[in-house]
């Protein structure tokens, strides 16, 4: 035997152990890392050796949530405990379990910040293994409604008390590309900023080099992360039109910024940039945007810092290198309107099925309003689903100033009071009216500014929020279009709203008890007409409307035309 020795001994040629520990050959298939055959007690043996030292076994094992080490003379498997690699959700816990990494969801936690929503008013935490919005308790979500705003270079020359800087000349771009430094947006199209509900917004529009227009780029960006707060804000006016809001109308602290900002650069065919793609990112600061953000003078703006990054090249013009630069928007902004109408006085035509005549608010506590002689009233509808009226309304007790903010343009009725049909039915199947639009959402204000009763009251705001029935339901939405006016076939609006003073002690209780539901019926002018308001539903009369609207206009003795009869004015 290979551990054993002949030896002479007491009773002749006797067969000796050797000393433990010598190696010795076996036939027998052994670990080598982990295992070495030596002799012990005669015998030639497997002998473990480098236990707990790691090993390779022969199989696959997951080297993350496995370990292989020694293990009597066997490169054996065991499983570990702890973190592994992340699945890129912070919403689950990310363990060795079994010899494998899982991710087990993180169950409701309030503790557990997950990816910001961008809204003030709730905190992003994990519920379930999903990143969930939870609504802050008593938090008032300033997140701004859909708005669209035209935009256009920021002019230094409009607020030359409050610029400091050296150039003075306008520019919507300063772009620091050799030579070419300034571009501002083409009329048309027009550029666009829309700001939207979730804390975004878009920014387009087609920019071109002054100096040479044969040199254009259309900008398309994207803005995230809206926050009403920032502690990076660049003010570059003069000091003083920073500390003067009566004077200069600038209050930093009604500035929004945006956090995130990419854009891109595309040169337009068929000019000297054909082919181009630049990618724009921030740079420095937030996206601010408010009075005075624009740092070229007080106006509606906004600012961007970028850096910019050549993603393609145009021929033959080739473009710089972006590293150790920055350029910049300064913009002026004004709300988008697409349409501005002149609204007056519904007048109630043969289709009301009540007293004739007319009004463009009725309130419990004033009675009917009107738009006094020589004002201006308005209602501009704009690109972004958005409405806004403005107007001076009064009788001889109460005059108020009236403003309105519409949005969330429909075509299909929101909700189970809406439409609102107050005609006669069979105006309704005449076919002349169809087509209606209405605002789900409204808000504004009615200000009294005079009049022998409002004068005690003078200064005193209502507050104009959207009805609601005595079942708490939402009231009919404000509806525009033929006969929607609620008074006649004309196009026009008609809203009902419920109306509060912010001070009912100083309205005392004359006017508390009458604090309730008021609407609004108007006639509007059409921008862009489809079709002329339609004719009376009886030809042969004249309507109450037509009658008031002549005796505005003509003399008493001139003959008034309708349905192929002379009328004289008789009212």
């Amino acid at each position: 035997p290979e551990c054993q020795q002949p030896t002479c001994g007491e009773y002749g040629c006797e067969l000796e152990n050797m000393d433990d520990g010598i190696y010795c050959e076996i036939e027998k298939s052994y670990d080598q890392q982990c295992g070495q055959p030596q002799c012990q007690s005669g015998a030639c043996k497997i002998v473990s050796i480098n236990n707990a030292d790691t090993c390779t076994p022969s199989g696959s094992y997951d080297e993350e949530c496995q370990e292989a080490t020694c293990y009597e003379g066997s490169c054996e498997v065991s499983n570990k405990d702890g973190p592994c690699s992340s699945d890129g959700n912070v919403c689950t816990e990310d363990v060795c379990s079994g010899g494998e990494c899982v991710h087990d969801p993180i169950a409701n936690d309030p503790e557990t910040i997950c990816d910001d929503d961008g809204q003030t008013c709730t905190k992003n935490i994990c519920m379930d293994g999903v990143c969930d919005a939870v609504v802050i308790d008593g938090c008032e979500n300033i997140i701004p409604e859909d708005k669209c705003d035209d935009v256009s270079s920021a002019n230094p020359t409009l607020s030359s008390e409050c610029f400091v800087g050296q150039n003075n000349i306008p520019h919507a771009m300063y772009f620091p590309i050799d030579s070419i430094k300034r571009f501002n947006f083409a009329p048309e199209p027009a550029a666009k900023l829309i700001q939207k509900l979730d804390g975004t917004a878009t920014l387009t529009g087609l920019l071109i080099n002054p100096d040479n227009t044969n040199q254009q780029f259309y900008l398309t960006a994207e803005l995230y992360g809206w926050t009403p707060t920032s502690t990076e804000i660049k003010k570059e006016l003069a000091y003083k039109c920073y500390h003067d809001e009566e004077t200069y109308g600038i209050d930093v602290s009604d500035w929004i910024f945006y956090t995130g900002f990419e854009a891109y650069l595309n040169g337009l065919p068929g000019t000297a940039f054909e082919g181009a793609k630049i990618k724009l990112v921030r740079y420095g600061a937030p996206v601010q945007i408010g009075n005075g953000a624009n740092n070229k003078n007080t106006l509606p703006g906004l600012s961007i810092w970028f850096k910019w990054e050549v993603i393609t090249q145009s021929y033959p013009y080739e473009f710089p290198d972006g590293d150790g630069y920055h350029g910049d928007f300064n913009l002026e902004l004004d709300t988008c309107v697409d349409c501005v109408s002149e609204p007056s006085p519904a007048y109630k035509d043969e289709c009301a099925p009540i007293t004739p005549g007319g009004y463009v608010i009725i309130t419990p506590f004033t009675g009917k309003l009107v738009f006094p002689p020589n004002s201006s009233p308005s209602f501009s509808t704009s690109a972004d689903g958005s409405a806004y009226f403005h107007a001076t309304v009064s009788n001889p007790d109460w005059i108020f100033e009236v403003e309105l903010l519409l949005s969330g343009l429909v075509n299909d009725p929101p909700n189970e009071n809406s439409p609102r049909r107050e005609l006669n039915e069979e105006c309704y199947e005449s076919g002349i009216i169809d087509d209606w639009v209405y605002y789900p959402y409204a808000f504004g204000t009615m200000t009294v500014i005079g009049g022998a009763t409002g004068g005690t009251y003078e200064g005193e705001i209502f507050d104009i929020t959207l009805h609601k029935e005595a079942d708490d339901s939402d009231g009919p939405a404000p509806q525009m279009g033929y006969g929607a006016n609620g008074k006649n076939v004309n196009y026009g609006f008609s809203m009902w709203f419920d109306y509060t003073p912010r001070d009912p002690e100083k309205m005392g209780a004359y006017l508390q008890p009458n604090v309730g539901q008021a609407d609004i019926n108007i006639d509007l002018t059409i921008c862009d007409d489809p079709l002329p308001n339609p004719p009376p539903r009886f030809p042969d009369c004249p309507n109450m409307a037509e009658l008031l609207e002549y005796a505005r206009k003509y003399r008493k003795d001139k003959p008034y035309h309708v349905g192929g009869r002379q009328w004289y004015k008789t009212i």
